[in-house]
């Protein structure tokens, strides 16, 4: 199981980055707006909402180096 991560948002609430999961966890393949993920980048403090932007059809497993060397993607824990 990842490691739960707080952040931003009401207090208690956990999330996972989707880097942690293991290769073949279902969350990687889903697009990131249905997940409603949120970005940063990796030297940032602040989490986006990626649900507007064009990235948010796409799973992320199918993003390119651009993004997944220069940002982190979080989604809520259940």
């Amino acid at each position: 199981m990842p490691d739960n991560h707080t952040g931003a948002g009401s207090a208690g609430d956990r999330f996972w980055l989707l880097h942690e999961l293991a290769r073949d966890h279902p969350l990687r393949r889903q697009p990131l707006g249905m997940l409603v993920a949120q970005c940063r980048n990796r030297y940032s403090k602040e989490w986006r909402d990626v649900a507007r932007w064009r990235i948010a059809s796409c799973a992320f497993d199918y993003l390119g180096e651009a993004w997944t060397t220069t940002s982190e993607f979080r989604v809520r824990a259940p």
